[in-house]
């Protein structure tokens, strides 16, 4: 995914090439903002380049697409960013695709697409695939995820160690951005030529957000209400985004339903970590709390995670109140289950 995009900033960078585009659109918004921190570097390294960022949320097309033939006296080549295509107008669609077409065997300019969804039978993409890339950036499996961790590493002149890897591929859920911001700091840290081991995670306190869910759903399996109230509150003083600690909980739930499975119950440490796809840590901490979840209350508080998820995206109730009455909720469950 990241090479392909490397590969069309680096056609954006050549000033004697032909006219190219690129298409980014998807879930995972770590490529987008790797895109905008590349630009910005390159036009702090060649004078001779422009770069015109577009909102299409803001802009009208209609207004801004004749400005985007005409190069500035000092400038061999012009890269031009049109940004939230999401909801791309049927008539705008048809104007942008006709300004491709007409400009494909053009030099000079280059075009970057993104946005998060796309409806790929659009004439508008097959007409960017004729003259360049379009790029699906949807989560990456975890193995690919620590290869990007130690190749921007690497960057950095610094070495992650593969628990330091596997601790913040698992917490962040592949998130590339968050994994990458994590990193940044770590390796800021140590300096160059250094190494990032757990001591480190554990002093900069990146990844205790996730950390802390391990311990909350130690103490929601134990019914204990006092301790995950204060977890939870933990949480949000760290300002943690409520949506966050729900998806998070969540997924923590996912994988004890997963190893609660009779496939799952006698399997060792390490084969569990195998089906589960998570570091053999994650995989013993699960295990030490599969006595505490029935599979009837894992049931019913996916019921109860689904209608939190609805009330955080649409009710007026305070987000804390909500999240409160979650563990409250979750702690009944397991004096029920007794």
């Amino acid at each position: 995914m990241l090479s392909r995009l490397d590969q069309s900033l680096k056609q954006a960078a050549l000033t004697e090439a032909e006219f190219g585009c690129c298409l980014v659109y998807g879930q995972e918004n770590y490529p987008v903002s790797y895109l905008f921190s590349s630009l910005k570097k390159l036009i702090q390294q060649q004078e001779t380049i422009t770069v015109e960022q577009y909102d299409y949320s803001q802009v009208s097309l209609e207004e801004v697409l004749p400005n985007w033939d005409a190069l500035s006296l000092f400038a061999e080549k012009k890269i031009i960013v049109l940004s939230h295509l999401d909801r791309l107008k049927k008539n705008d669609a048809k104007l942008l695709k006709e300004w491709l077409d007409a400009h494909h065997d053009a030099s000079g300019l280059f075009l970057f697409l993104t946005a998060v969804k796309v409806d790929g039978r659009l004439p508008l993409v097959k007409s960017v695939k004729k003259c360049g890339e379009v790029i699906k950036t949807d989560h990456l499996p975890p193995a690919e995820v620590r290869k990007l961790m130690v190749r921007h590493g690497e960057e950095y002149d610094v070495s992650f160690a593969p628990q330091v890897i596997d601790t913040l591929v698992h917490y962040h859920d592949g998130n590339l951005q968050l994994i990458f911001r994590e990193a940044e700091k770590l390796a800021l840290f140590v300096g160059p030529g250094g190494v990032v081991n757990s001591e480190e995670l554990e002093l900069l306190g990146c990844g205790t957000a996730a950390g802390n869910i391990f311990t909350l759903v130690d103490e929601l399996g134990a019914g204990n209400v006092k301790a995950s109230l204060q977890l939870l509150n933990r949480l949000l003083r760290d300002k943690t985004v409520p949506l966050v600690i729900l998806s998070m909980v969540a997924r923590h739930y996912r994988l004890l339903a997963l190893a609660s499975a009779p496939s799952s119950r006698g399997k060792s440490a390490g084969d569990l970590a195998r089906t589960l796809r998570v570091p053999p840590f994650v995989a013993q901490k699960i295990r030490r709390q599969l006595n505490k979840f029935s599979l009837s209350r894992l049931s019913d508080s996916f019921s109860l995670l689904s209608e939190v998820d609805y009330r955080l995206k649409s009710s007026a109730i305070p987000e804390s109140i909500i999240m409160e009455d979650m563990v409250l909720t979750l702690c009944r469950g397991n004096a029920r289950d007794s």
